[in-house]
Parts: structure tokens; C-alpha cells; sequence
């Protein structure tokens, strides 16, 4: 079933429909807690926060969706976007070939932290 927007589940929430709040920690080999049930139609205020060493990135999305973003994931790394501690946010905004303005990594249903920050979609 489709979404709004084009999601083929879900969509971006809004602070004032949140019916609850799930905190998610990120380890370097884990995530906290490791299964969540949701119930159709509830909105929620996903928490987050990167304990580990390595940036990581929480997304919500099928299987084929998170098999796709790995090859992004990699061009991102491979042109200097991503390193294994930190985001280089310059890098980001700079064209690698794509004919576009960089990758801003700004997809609602996925939040990408370097090691002690925190961030939260809804």
C-alpha cells in the first residue's frame, strides 16, 4: 500500500498527531532496542542517539529500500561524504558527478549522527 508523498509506507509525522515517544540508542554493532511494534495509523517521535564510535544511521524503510540506500551509502563514503567518525557537511553540499548540488542526505525517514549526538524524526 502506498502512502502519501510517494512512500510506499508511512509519511512524516507532525509534533502535534505524536501518541507516543520510542528511544532508539545506536551502538556500534546494535540498536537499542532491537524489534518495535507499531500499530497502523500511529504517529511517532523516534529518539535517537549514537553511542557508538561510528556514525550511523537510523531509516525507516522495506528491505529492498535499505539494500538500495547501502550502494548510496557507499558513493557517499567513497567521494569523502561520510568517514568513519564524522559527516564531512562540505563535502555533502559539493556536486560528485550526479549533474545535482551534492547529497544533503535530507529523506524524512532517516536520520544519519556521528558518535554522540542525537536527533529524532517523527
Amino acid at each position: 500500500m502506498s502512502g502519501h508523498h510517494g512512500f510506499e509506507f508511512g509519511e512524516p509525522g507532525k509534533a502535534s498527531q505524536v501518541g507516543r515517544d520510542i528511544e532508539i540508542t545506536m551502538r556500534d554493532i546494535r540498536y537499542e532496542p532491537e524489534e518495535i511494534n507499531v500499530k497502523a495509523g500511529e504517529t511517532i517521535r523516534f529518539k535517537i542517539t549514537n553511542k557508538g564510535e561510528s556514525f550511523h544511521e537510523f531509516g525507516l524503510g522495506t528491505v529492498a529500500m535499505h539494500a538500495a540506500h547501502q550502494k548510496q551509502i557507499a558513493v557517499m563514503m567513497e567521494h569523502g561524504m561520510i568517514e568513519p567518525d564524522r559527516i564531512n557537511h562540505e563535502r555533502m553540499k559539493m556536486d560528485h558527478g550526479s549533474g545535482g548540488h551534492g547529497m544533503s542526505h535530507n529523506d524524512p525517514k532517516s536520520l544519519l549522527l556521528e558518535p554522540g549526538k542525537s536527533g529524532e524524526i517523527i
